[in-house]
């Protein structure tokens, strides 16, 4: 049965996850680029919709050169969804 939630995701969430296709992103370049001002919350509706994402802790430096500062970059592992046997 086709989970209610994924059926109504927001447009700013089919865009973050058709993005995560193309490659990995940070946080930075998410809200900078495409101006997702909160990434953790997309990601984690993302999750419930059935994405598995992974996380892990990057460091970037600042482009004034200032110190590197340790931000998140998320990947999309999977598209599938096991409660619903089908790629989404």
């Amino acid at each position: 049965m086709l989970k209610a939630k994924r059926k109504h995701l927001k447009p700013q969430i089919l865009f973050l996850r058709d993005r995560l296709i193309e490659r990995p992103y940070n946080t930075w370049d998410l809200r900078s680029k495409f101006l997702i001002y909160s990434p953790a919350a997309r990601i984690t509706e993302l999750k419930h919709s059935g994405c598995v994402i992974d996380k892990q802790w990057v460091k970037v430096k600042h482009a004034n050169g200032g110190d590197a500062r340790r931000i998140k970059q998320y990947a999309l592992i999977s598209q599938f969804d096991k409660e619903d046997n089908h790629e989404v």
